[in-house]
């Protein structure tokens, strides 16, 4: 009688792996967990032996000793990572001798660099290994730099570079100190404003007064000779170069007189408009008040102005302050009735010429 194997049976199969028995594999697994926690607390008697020996405070000396500005271990950390970042780079550089040669340029340049950031007031890095990875990268932005700008020298760059940097902190500050949230939008700005130079600027006004030599006949609108001259040789150059500087184009001639009453007959009404336009002579030109007079004498200076071609295409307007404006830009109260040769005078302003706005209301209607 054949003898029947259970271990041919079906569901026996069923519990077997690699011909081991569940039992038989787990009696396996637990001996393999204790070879590997043996293995790993013999590493852990050797650490811990060299600890007890010495080795840990060596290290943590060793560590003090390269990094004295670190306090934490988060600093230690971070400074030991650059450090192991500078010597990969190094390593890597000393493949090739040309990327050695480069690195080591970079590094000339960039020292160069944070020298001349030191005298401008910058911040300087706090470790040599910082240093080292600043100095390459920064030497290696100057080289890039010369070469755009096609020079042959790089500290040269280097030094500009650090110049640059110290007008950036100081254009920062400037815009933080005016407000500006932007300061690249701040400098845009003025750099904007530099380039237009005086055009963006309000234009000075010149004073000729009798205290200053500049005389008319008296009560009349006649210029004095010496008034005319220096009108031709000294004001009408100074106007055309203010005129140039600010960018304007229309030049106001104002008459001012001082509060001494005037008598006689006008013939200002019938004559003024043709005394400008030189049909009738400044000299016939009279007066009755002293509105009349001070416009009288500036329509007197218009006409010299006018008449020269270094003023051509400027547009050059008369107009009267009379008695009503005593120097400068204030108001007259009434109370100085004697002779005044401060406010006896011809104010010449420069200003653009500007469009006509309209104050009539855009929805009134007629009456009816």
């Amino acid at each position: 009688m054949t003898q029947y194997d259970v271990r041919q049976d079906k569901p026996y199969r069923r519990g077997l792996v690699l011909g081991l028995t569940m039992a038989e594999v787990m009696i396996l697994l637990n001996f393999l967990l204790l070879m590997a926690l043996g293995a790993a607390l013999a590493n852990r008697d050797k650490k811990l032996a060299l600890y007890g020996n010495g080795g840990m405070s060596q290290l943590v000396e060793a560590v003090q000793r390269a990094f004295p500005k670190a306090s934490t271990p988060d600093q230690y950390f971070k400074e030991l990572k650059r450090a192991v970042d500078a010597r990969d780079r190094l390593e890597a550089a000393a493949d090739s001798k040309e990327a050695a040669s480069s690195l080591l340029e970079d590094a000339r340049l960039g020292k160069a660099v944070r020298e001349a950031a030191a005298k401008a007031g910058q911040k300087q890095t706090e470790s040599a290994a910082e240093d080292l990875i600043a100095d390459a990268e920064v030497g290696r932005i100057a080289r890039e730099a010369a070469a755009q700008r096609g020079e042959t020298d790089p500290v040269k760059i280097a030094a500009a570079l650090a110049k640059d940097a110290e007008i950036g902190r100081n254009a920062r500050s400037a815009a933080a100190a005016m407000g500006e949230k932007d300061p690249e939008a701040f400098v845009k700005n003025a750099l904007g404003k530099a380039k237009n130079g005086k055009k963006g600027e309000w234009p000075p006004f010149f004073s000729l007064s009798e205290a200053g030599g500049y005389y008319f006949d008296p009560g009349k609108a006649t210029l004095r000779p010496e008034f005319e001259r220096n009108l031709i040789t000294s004001v009408i150059p100074m106007l055309r170069k203010n005129i140039d500087d600010y960018g304007v184009d229309v030049v106001e001639v104002i008459g001012h007189t001082d509060e001494v009453p005037m008598v006689g007959n006008s013939n200002l009404d019938k004559n003024l408009i043709a005394a400008s336009a030189s049909r009738f002579a400044i000299a016939n030109l009279q007066s009755t008040d002293n509105a009349g007079l001070a416009i009288a004498r500036a329509v007197s200076v218009v006409h010299i102005l006018r008449a020269d071609p270094r003023l051509a295409g400027v547009t050059i307007l008369p107009l009267s302050g009379a008695q009503m404006i005593v120097p400068v830009d204030r108001p007259a109260d009434g109370s100085a009735a004697g002779s005044d040769k401060q406010r006896r005078r011809i104010e010449i302003r420069l200003r653009r010429s500007t469009e006509q706005q309209s104050t009539s209301p855009t929805a009134a209607t007629a009456p009816r």
